[in-house]
């Protein structure tokens, strides 16, 4: 049975109408909403997805570009002084040489893609408290206004110190190749 009812066959008889109604709307909600025997409705995902963290793990959370970095390249002073140390030197010709400058130059903008979110996420707290302040507060929002306008400008000259010494790097490669 489809559960459409002609509307001529129900004309004669309010009730039947109404009932046959309530009939088709309860088996049409009962068939989406039916639970199985496990008590899952078999719609969307399941239990182990359904969750605020969606399908990701959530261990994973946040460390898409920190992963398998390595711990120079965690450190900024060391990764500025290894990219120093490969400019400074000579060209990369053995394998070993090579795959160290690979791995340095990627260390390099993994760590400049950090420093461009962090300045990015810096800006839009800047821009959000100062959307907040009221008279009453203003002391405290200018403090802190104050803290991230420091670290904005800190975070600003580590990007173009680590990017001009990226591009120094980066011309040293395509010169010894």
């Amino acid at each position: 049975m489809s559960g459409f009812v002609p509307g001529e066959a129900l004309a004669g008889n309010a009730a039947a109408a109404a009932q046959a109604r309530t009939a088709i709307q309860t088996r049409r909600i009962g068939a989406l909403f039916e639970l199985t025997p496990d008590g899952s409705s078999e719609m969307g995902l399941g239990a182990k997805q359904d969750s605020p963290g969606g399908p990701c793990n959530p261990r994973s959370a946040g460390v898409i570009i920190g992963f398998g970095m390595t711990p120079a390249a965690i450190d900024f002073g060391t990764l500025c002084d290894e990219l120093d140390a490969i400019i400074a030197g000579p060209p990369a010709r053995d394998e070993a040489a090579r795959a160290r400058f690979e791995r340095t130059l990627t260390d390099g903008y993994a760590r400049a893609h950090l420093l461009e979110a962090e300045q990015l996420r810096t800006e839009r707290r800047i821009a959000k408290i100062a959307g907040q302040m009221r008279h009453r507060d203003r002391d405290v929002k200018a403090d802190e206004l104050a803290d991230l306008s420091l670290q904005l400008s800190r975070t600003s000259v580590d990007l173009v110190h680590l990017r001009k010494l990226l591009a120094e790097a980066r011309r040293q490669a395509v010169t010894a190749a």
